[in-house]
C-alpha cells in the first residue's frame, strides 16, 4: 500500500494549511477571519456590491457569509444599503475604517505571494502550468468506477 502522505491532494492540503495559518497569524492583529479579509478585499476592488457577487468574488460558502459581513457590520468595517434601482436587492460597502484595514490586508498578502513566489524562483512557470493542469482536471472531472478512475465530461 502506498504512503497516504505522498498523495497529491494531502500534500496540497498541508500545503494550504500552512499558508493559511500565516494569514490567520496576521489577521489576528485585526480580529478578522480569512473570510472577512477576502470579503474586505473584494469591497476594495468593487464597493457596492451584492452578497452575490461578494461571496463569488471572494470564493465563500453562502452559509457562512451572512454571519461574516453580520461581524464585519458589527465592527464597523462594511454597511449594508438599500440598492436605489431595486429596493430588494440589499448592497454592501466597506467603511472608511474597512478600507484602511482593507488596504493593509491587501498590502501584506501582496507581499506574502511575491515571498511564495520568490521562493518557488525557477519553478513559477511551472508551478502555473501545474495549476492550470490541475484546474482543467477539475473541471473535466472524474468518477472512480470498479476500482479504476474514468475522466468524465461532468458540466
Amino acid at each position: 500500500m502506498e504512503d497516504f502522505s505522498k498523495f497529491i491532494p494531502y500534500q496540497m492540503k498541508l500545503v494550504m494549511k500552512g499558508l493559511e495559518k500565516q494569514g490567520k497569524d496576521y489577521l489576528a492583529h485585526y480580529n478578522i477571519s480569512m473570510g472577512q479579509a477576502y470579503i474586505l478585499v473584494s469591497l476594495l476592488e468593487q464597493d457596492g456590491s451584492t452578497l452575490t457577487r461578494v461571496r463569488q468574488r471572494a470564493n465563500l460558502e453562502s452559509s457562512s457569509l451572512t454571519t461574516m459581513v453580520d461581524r464585519l457590520e458589527r465592527d464597523q468595517l462594511v454597511e449594508r444599503r438599500p440598492s436605489i434601482e431595486d429596493r430588494r436587492i440589499t448592497l454592501l460597502y466597506i467603511t472608511d475604517k474597512g478600507r484602511e484595514i482593507g488596504t493593509y490586508i491587501y498590502e501584506e498578502g501582496l507581499k506574502h505571494n511575491e515571498a511564495i513566489l520568490a521562493i518557488l524562483g525557477d519553478y513559477k512557470d511551472a508551478w502555473h502550468e501545474i495549476i492550470k493542469r490541475l484546474g482543467k482536471f477539475i473541471e473535466e472531472g472524474y468518477k472512480v468506477a470498479d476500482g479504476n478512475i474514468a475522466r468524465s465530461k461532468s458540466k
